[in-house]
């Protein structure tokens, strides 16, 4: 089963986020929660934690690319 991974809501007012870089590899094995992918809006940075254990099969984005809030920015196979 595929799993995507989207840009979650940070804030009210947040629709855009600038995506900065992956802390995981295509190929990696992941457990729920470990930190995938560290994004940044205009007030903060974050990280992006894993929605559930698997493979991360694909990634979606580069750094510097902005994406809204709820976009697909990978997808995890488990």
């Amino acid at each position: 089963m595929k799993v995507s991974i989207k840009i979650p809501k940070v804030g009210l007012t947040v629709e855009d986020v600038v995506f900065t870089e992956w802390a995981k590899e295509c190929g990696s094995i992941l457990e729920l929660g470990e930190i995938i992918a560290v994004v940044e809006s205009d007030k903060t940075t974050f990280e992006i934690p894993a929605p559930t254990d698997g493979t991360l099969v694909e990634t979606l984005c580069q750094a510097g690319q902005t994406v809204a809030v709820g976009e697909i920015i990978g997808v995890i196979e488990r």
